[in-house]
């Protein structure tokens, strides 16, 4: 999608010396994801944006995303797929969180059944992003560091009158449970398919 902007890119890079040739593929990974990061974080806004909900399309992009990375879940197999799909969990939140009456028991009760899923199965690798024993372990850990501080957080929301953001947070929570569920499934299918 970005690779003749990308090869742009590293190329006035090496001409300015600024790089060496033989660091070329490196730079090129590095940009190509900076560049689907923006054009991402970019229609992520649009979105919000026309919704007029952007402060709360950044608070679930960034719970959302954090937590995500350590979490795992079901990943695209392509740039495009993986662009289409967060386009759509952020547009989903959206309408959910403007047309869903939710009072702060639903809330409350919805944050900790995502919380106890996350915090027992994560991470959830899939076959684009495998992990070995001491990366499970390690973002494990990390992953529930991260979800205890973001349900705190939550909580907190809730309980202090804040609750449009409690509920932002909520709905972060369950979208990374609808994708490590997804990732799950997809991880047992594949197992059982005849190679």
């Amino acid at each position: 999608m970005f690779a003749r902007s990308t090869k742009r890119i590293i190329h006035w890079l090496c001409r300015k010396k600024i790089i060496k040739q033989q660091d070329m593929d490196v730079y090129a990974y590095g940009i190509q994801n900076l560049l689907i990061f923006l054009f991402n974080l970019f229609s992520f806004m649009v979105i919000g944006a026309i919704f007029h909900t952007i402060m709360y399309t950044v608070v679930f992009i960034l719970f959302y995303s954090v937590l995500r990375i350590y979490a795992g879940g079901y990943h695209a197999s392509t740039a495009m797929r993986c662009y289409f799909i967060s386009n759509v969990i952020v547009l989903m939140f959206i309408i959910l969180f403007k047309n869903l009456p939710i009072n702060n028991v639903v809330s409350c009760i919805s944050a900790f059944c995502c919380y106890t899923y996350i915090f027992t199965f994560a991470p959830v690798d899939t076959q684009n992003k495998h992990l070995d024993q001491l990366e499970k372990k390690c973002y494990g850990k990390r992953a529930r560091i991260v979800l205890s501080i973001e349900l705190l957080v939550q909580q907190f929301s809730l309980w202090t009158g804040r609750q449009k953001l409690s509920i932002t947070i909520m709905f972060s929570l369950c979208a990374v449970c609808i994708m490590m569920l997804i990732g799950q499934g997809k991880n047992r299918y594949s197992h059982r398919k005849p190679v």
